[in-house]
């Protein structure tokens, strides 16, 4: 039996040089291995040496007739400084026998940076301003040893023109993007760095310097704030820029307030006021502008310019300035019919009457202007004042700001009589009586009322009203009579009177009228006696009049009786006793029957006064003693007339009630110390001569 052979490897590359930092797969060794028994054979890697850091960059493929040793990217990292070369075991078996195995040295180089040519790291590199857009304006050139692909970056310095230049990221090559004399800058600085991929060089600083380059204009008089007066017109502001170049200038304005920027128009550089400017309008009170300018190749940086509207004191108007109200009398304010108007919202104003007020009847409101009177102002005469005042006074109105300007207006004002008085009774209480027989509907009489207003609007139009029982009260003011009562019944109630004023309104009065209705009996009626007949008689009543009638019958009577036994009283006292006297002295046939003789009142008869008897002293007799003076208690007049057992004490005044006394000291009284006391009866006298008969005349 022939023993089987073991694989042999043939050939491989023992030693491979691999780069740090290769990024891509790479093939270090090609390993021919075979069986001589003919059977198949694998080839793996069977250890690597370090372990760290990368174990599992390393495999074997199959490479068609033979097998690769390769490099994995990726898998880990290459690094000369961590472990500088690799020892990689592979082994060829066939799974029967021992396998053969070999050692591969996988060696890492560093890589080596590219660099740049000239190797130096700062440039200074001069160009004509006027360098047109895509022209190269500079070349970068840099060597990588290992010839890998190189890749170019920039950065532009200021940052603000970092359009105007490109690099071209495979050959380094700068170009202009750009008019160079738009960029406005005497210098630009490039920075330029290199990649192969592995490691990065630069950055490559490249002062750009741009000669006769175009200056940007710069601003003289912006950055700052405007005051504008409110009245201001014309030119508000003009700003200046200043361009070394001299060229021709552009403006470019744009404004955070385009409704305050509407007040105003901009011609080049001039800033002129187009509409009517208004401090009080606090949203276009203050305008932002910003601005910048152009030579045609350079602009400016920005600039600020604010516009701020400052207050200017202005007139207040009073609109109308001639008018006139009506207003209703008394002491109250009213509103003017002039409208104030003051451009300044904020300012504050105080009123003032110029006209003519001595009296200082009529008022304004110093901060409102509101207008009143400060008195009662009647223009018709009140029920206490009789004193009326005028009915028109023109007000002369002057309202003055802060600052000293002022308008003025004129106000006639018409004070109306309006209905400002109640109307009210000429007296607080009325009686009235009715009988039982009066017939309903029968007028009483009337009450009575005035009112201290006038006939306008009906203000002095009086209404009354008013009921009790069986009496109403017409609008008029009659007392009816509505229902027939009983005789002593007595009505009372309250009476009201309106009257119909409009403005402000009907007024009643304050305080009710009090009516009494006594019902009293009613009359007899009167009848007549019939007449004699031959056999029989009866007795017919005469026709009964109304009870109305029979009443002013009645009244008239007693008042015409009344007056005549007045006047035959007065007759009699007057002439009754000369003819009396008259018809005693004379004897006339035809006094006879209706004179008769007085008889003389005896004459008391006089005696001489006693004489003391001689050889006594003379002395007078004792005057008589005189009447007893009344006790307490006593009537007099009429109340010994109605209370002849009573006795009243303090009551001198005979139109006031008696008030009793103490009936402990109660005494009858049966004469009048008033009356004169009782004369002893004279003697008659001598009967005298009688007298010639003379003529009688009786009046």
């Amino acid at each position: 039996m022939t023993a089987s052979a073991s694989p042999v490897i043939n050939s491989f590359d023992k030693v491979a040089l691999l780069y740090e930092g290769t990024d891509f797969n790479q093939v270090l060794s090609i390993i021919d291995c075979s069986d001589p028994d003919g059977d198949l054979t694998d080839v793996t890697v069977q250890s690597v040496n370090p372990s760290n850091p990368c174990t599992n960059c390393f495999g074997v493929l199959d490479c068609g007739a033979v097998e690769c040793l390769q490099y994995r990217a990726g898998v880990g990292t290459l690094s000369h400084a961590s472990a500088r070369r690799y020892l990689i075991t592979i082994a060829c078996n066939d799974n029967f026998e021992t396998a053969a195995t070999e050692v591969v040295q996988v060696i890492i180089l560093p890589n080596s940076p590219p660099y740049f040519q000239p190797d130096t790291l700062f440039v200074e590199h001069t160009i004509t301003a006027d360098t047109a857009a895509g022209e190269v304006v500079y070349d970068v050139q840099a060597v990588d040893d290992e010839n890998d692909d190189l890749e170019y970056t920039m950065t532009v310095v200021p940052s603000s023109v970092s359009g105007a230049f490109t690099i071209n990221s495979i050959n380094g090559e700068i170009r202009s993007t750009v008019d160079l004399r738009t960029l406005c800058r005497c210098w630009v600085t490039l920075e330029v760095t290199i990649d192969d991929g592995k490691s990065e060089t630069g950055p490559l600083v490249i002062n750009l310097v741009m000669d006769d380059s175009s200056v940007a204009p710069v601003a003289i008089n912006l950055d700052r704030e405007v005051h504008i007066p409110e009245d201001q017109t014309g030119t508000a502001y003009i700003f200046r820029f200043q361009d070394g170049d001299g060229d021709d200038m552009t403006y470019t304005i744009s404004t955070t307030n385009p409704d305050g920027f509407a007040q105003y128009s901009v011609v080049e550089n001039e800033i002129d006021i187009a509409t009517t400017l208004d401090y009080e309008n606090a949203a276009l009170r203050e305008t932002d502008l910003i601005i910048t300018a152009s030579d045609g190749f350079c602009q400016s940086e920005t600039y600020s310019l604010r516009l701020e509207v400052i207050d200017v004191n202005e007139a207040p108007t009073l609109t109308p300035t001639t008018s006139t109200v009506d207003v209703c009398e008394g002491k109250d304010e009213f509103d003017p019919p002039y409208t104030l108007s003051d451009e300044d919202t904020t300012d504050t104003q105080t009123w003032t009457i110029i006209s003519s007020n001595i009296e200082g009847y009529y008022t304004i409101n110093p901060d409102t202007g509101v207008l009143g009177t400060a008195i009662n102002y009647d223009v018709d005469p009140d029920y206490d004042k009789p004193i009326t005042r005028d009915v028109q006074y023109t007000y002369v109105v002057r309202v003055k700001d802060k600052g000293g300007l002022s308008a003025t207006a004129t106000v006639t004002v018409n004070f109306l009589d309006c209905n400002d008085n109640a109307p009210r009774f000429l007296t607080p209480r009325y009686g009235f009586a009715a009988t039982a027989c009066t017939a309903p509907g029968t007028i009483l009489g009337n009450l009575e009322a005035e009112d201290a207003d006038s006939s306008r609007e009906q203000n002095n139009v009086l209404t009354f009203s008013g009921a009790g029982g069986s009496i109403s009260v017409g609008s008029g003011g009659e007392v009816v009579l509505d229902a027939v009562q009983d005789a002593g019944t007595v009505i009372t109630f309250d009476a009201h009177v309106t009257d119909q004023g409009q403005t402000p309104g009907p007024l009643t009065s304050i305080n009710p009228a009090r009516v009494s209705v006594r019902y009293l009996p009613c009359p007899p009626d009167p009848t007549t006696a019939a007449p004699a007949s031959g056999g029989s008689g009866t007795t017919t009543a005469a026709p009964e009049a109304s009870r109305a009638n029979n009443v002013s019958w009645i009244v008239l009577a007693s008042l015409l009786g009344a007056v005549l036994l007045g006047l035959l009283s007065y007759m009699i006292w007057r002439y009754g006793l000369l003819c009396a006297d008259s018809c005693r002295n004379i004897s006339c046939r035809r006094c006879t029957d209706k004179c008769k003789k007085k008889k003389p009142r005896p004459k008391p008869r006089r005696e001489p006064p006693p004489r003391p008897p001689h050889g006594r002293p003379y002395s007078p007799p004792t005057p008589p003693r005189g009447p007893t003076p009344p006790g307490p208690g006593f009537l007099f007049g009429f109340w010994k007339e109605r209370y002849p057992n009573d006795d009243f004490e303090y009551q001198p005044d005979r139109r006031r009630m008696p008030s009793p006394a103490d009936m402990d000291r109660h005494q009858t009284n049966t004469y009048d110390p008033i009356e004169p006391m009782p004369e002893p009866t004279p003697n008659p006298p001598p009967k005298a001569p009688k007298a010639k008969p003379k003529n009688c005349a009786i009046l």
